[in-house]
């Protein structure tokens, strides 16, 4: 009982490391974006530095992070700033119509769509696991484990 237990405890804790490789080749995707976008951007709107320039440190901070924890921190600070500099592309006239920006625009759009349901799928495997590690008599096992707890991906 004890080994099938176990087993299933690190099918999970596995799936998790899976799911958070998802997470993570789409997050790379748009940290590849990033640049391209504020190049071609940095064009056009080259009086918004300011704007341009927390988009390119939320970047390197990503590019740094390495927990989960790091990395849904990071996050905090480049979603909002990415938001911003779109935002602005948007108001920009030339920008709006930019043949690349819109590329760039829509590549944004459907990796953001991937990286959503890639931490939808990867919490709920999380959660599931964490749930499986507290449980009765799964958490004596764990105990005796090296076994820890998967952080969720929950950027603020």
């Amino acid at each position: 009982m004890a080994v099938l237990i176990y087993r299933e405890i690190l099918r999970l804790r596995n799936q998790t490391h899976k799911a958070w490789a998802h997470i993570d080749v789409q997050l790379k995707r748009r940290y590849e974006l990033i640049p391209h976008l504020i190049e071609t951007a940095r064009e056009h709107i080259h009086h918004e530095h300011e704007a341009l320039n927390r988009v390119l440190a939320a970047h390197s901070d990503a590019l740094a992070a390495n927990t989960v924890r790091e990395r849904a921190e990071a996050e905090s600070a480049v979603k909002p700033a990415l938001t911003h500099v779109l935002g602005l592309a948007d108001e920009h006239p030339v920008l709006s119509c930019h043949e690349v920006m819109e590329k760039l625009k829509e590549e944004l759009r459907r990796t953001e769509e991937k990286i959503h349901f890639a931490r939808e799928y990867y919490n709920e495997i999380a959660d599931t696991y964490n749930r499986k590690l507290q449980s009765f008599p799964n958490n004596i096992l764990v105990g005796l484990g090296a076994l820890r707890p998967q952080e969720l991906f929950e950027p603020a």
